[in-house]
């Protein structure tokens, strides 16, 4: 087993791209300790093994190397957890809790898994979305939930995820009304004109420009909807982005960029986008637009469907082949979201819209 350990030490401290003095930093302990364990002349301590093994984000079988199909269990749980929380499900209280157990025994087995840490985040989130009636224990679940997630930053060293997650993370804060961990997020993180997108459009490649670009392009789009659909105009703010003309827009640039070719995720742009502009449309009386709107957004969430049903082979669009992270910062459309805007509109509206056929299995 000593000799085990040292070899296990040496190995996950060269997968790490770490020093043996960081190490040794890590632990409290000199550089020649960790020089002796590595080379089987020494073993640390019984009670610091949890230190090292947590210094890796491993379990102490695995550090001892009794993995046991590691890899496999721990796939095997995100795939329960996934069942347990299928997006498009409307969440109760009694899926909510038995997710969460399952979540926090899985975390009890692997401590450090930042995707363990993240859906943890996410049942947390829902659980004070749809299930928490309390106001303190709605609070509670949402400090919780932003705590996960730093620890699932820290942990990923994917950037992609570093990036989802702080997204996440100031929309948790923004619910909590901290201003001041908003504003530290956002000194944290790149503005947007050396986002990675508008980097990459720099290249003297030839065959990766038009790539690049379009992908800029259609970045950038995805968080100019995000930003218009998603602003405060039910809290009585300004109405600045509330707009018809700024919706019609995106719509149009969306389609210009996307030539008609297949949507993927960005259905759910489109979609949202339409909604907004149909309710727009309903507020001017302007009830054969409004209705034309509201069909758009109806095609669009049934792509939107049929991509999320299909994610490994959906191409976004010609010539951009894989965006791998936009499915976690997606906003996810249903039929509650469709459900949920008609209840905004006039019942006149509305009533006409329900007694379409097409429409009568999802509203």
């Amino acid at each position: 087993m000593q000799i085990k350990l040292g070899d296990r030490i040496k190995s996950f401290r060269k997968r790490d791209g770490r020093k043996q003095e960081d190490l040794a930093t890590a632990l409290g302990v000199t550089n020649q300790a960790v020089s002796k364990w590595e080379s089987n002349k020494g073993y640390p301590d019984m009670e610091m093994i949890p230190s090292i093994a947590n210094y890796f984000h491993v379990t102490i079988d695995e550090l001892f190397g009794y993995d046991n199909n590691r890899s496999v269990r721990l796939a095997e749980c995100l795939r329960m957890a996934d069942t347990l929380n299928k997006p498009g499900v409307k969440p109760t209280g009694k899926s909510i809790e038995k997710l969460e157990k399952f979540l926090r025994d899985a975390l009890d087995e692997f401590p450090n898994e930042w995707q363990l840490q993240f859906r943890l985040s996410v049942a947390l989130q829902i659980k004070s979305s749809f299930v928490c009636k309390n106001q303190n224990i709605k609070e509670k679940s949402l400090r919780e939930a932003a705590a996960l997630l730093k620890q699932a930053q820290k942990n990923t060293d994917d950037p992609h995820w570093k990036d989802s997650i702080s997204h996440t993370l100031a929309g948790i804060y923004y619910q909590l009304g901290d201003d001041e961990q908003i504003e530290i997020i956002a000194s944290e993180n790149s503005p947007a004109y050396v986002c990675r997108e508008l980097i990459l459009t720099k290249t003297s490649d030839s065959n990766k420009a038009a790539e690049y670009y379009e992908e800029a392009m259609l970045s950038l789009l995805h968080e100019m909807a995000n930003l218009a659909v998603g602003c405060r105009v039910d809290k009585g703010d300004s109405l600045f982005f509330d707009s018809q003309v700024l919706y019609l827009s995106l719509i149009k640039i969306f389609k210009d960029v996307l030539k008609d070719g297949p949507y993927g995720f960005f259905h759910s742009d489109m979609c949202f986008l339409h909604l907004r502009a149909s309710r727009l449309s309903a507020r001017e009386g302007k009830e054969k637009e409004c209705i034309r709107h509201f069909d758009e957004a109806f095609r669009h969430y049934s792509g939107f469907k049929m991509a999320w049903e299909d994610k490994p082979l959906n191409p976004n669009a010609d010539g951009l082949k894989n965006i791998t992270d936009y499915p976690g910062l997606i906003m996810y459309v249903d039929e509650t979201v469709l459900r949920e805007h008609l209840n905004t509109m006039p019942k006149k509206i509305a009533d006409q819209i329900r007694r379409v056929p097409k429409y009568r299995t999802v509203l």
